[in-house]
Formats: C-alpha cells, structure tokens, sequence
C-alpha cells in the first residue's frame, strides 16, 4: 500500500511540472529573442556597416516601431530589420523582459545608425 501511495504521489508532482500551452508559447517567443542576451549593439552595429547593411533595428508592437528615428524618415520596406519575437501582445513576464531588452539594444543600435548615416551619408533625419 505504501508503495502505491509513493507511486501515486511522484506521479501527481511529474504532473504539476508539465508546463502549460502558455509557458510554452512564452518559451517559444523567449527562445526567439535568446540572442539578445548577450548581444552587443556596438558590435552588431560594427559588423552591419562592415557589410553595408544600413537598416534600423525595428520592434513589433500594434505597428512596427523604430526607436529613435521618426517613421517619416523610413521607407518600411527597405530601412528596418525588425528584431523577431517582440510584439505588443506580451506572452508574460519573462517575454514582456525580453521586449524590455530588445527595445533598449534598438535604441542604442539606431543612434548609432543614425549618427554614422547622418555623417557619412545624405540621411538627414529631425528628431
């Protein structure tokens, strides 16, 4: 009887610790925006120019934003690389970080962007 008892008690905790179709969603989007743990935005900005990549990193949200740079500035189609995974339907606290995250990098990204472009190029842009 004891034996069944224990059986029946680790098998109710394996249980308890499946994660919900919402922690796993959050993990999926999470996962996606992994690389921006340890991304650096001065590098990353380094590497771009060295590869004539000249877009700004953009961020989804009810439409895609582009911290720092006004959108009258942009052509959508050609100017922004939206960082995957951001969104403004935040699937919990560890995903809402994340965002957290992204749109800090973006904004130091694109200042530094929008400097070089300004200085180096005939990207003028008020701000």
């Amino acid at each position: 009887m004891r034996f069944l008892l224990s059986i029946a008690l680790l098998l109710s905790l394996v249980a308890c610790k499946e994660k919900s179709d919402f922690e796993k969603e959050q993990d999926r989007y999470v996962e996606v925006m992994s690389w921006l743990n340890d991304a650096d935005p001065r590098k990353d900005f380094e590497r771009a120019i060295e590869n004539n990549d000249f877009r700004f990193m953009g961020i989804y949200g009810y439409s895609l934003q582009v911290p720092t740079v006004k959108a009258s500035c942009l052509d959508y189609d050609r100017d922004i690389n939206p960082i995957e995974g951001t969104s403004d339907a935040i699937m919990g606290y560890k995903h809402a970080k994340m965002i957290a995250i992204a749109r800090t990098y973006a904004e130091d990204y694109n200042s530094r962007m929008r400097y070089y472009l300004e200085q180096n190029t005939d990207f003028k842009c008020d701000y």
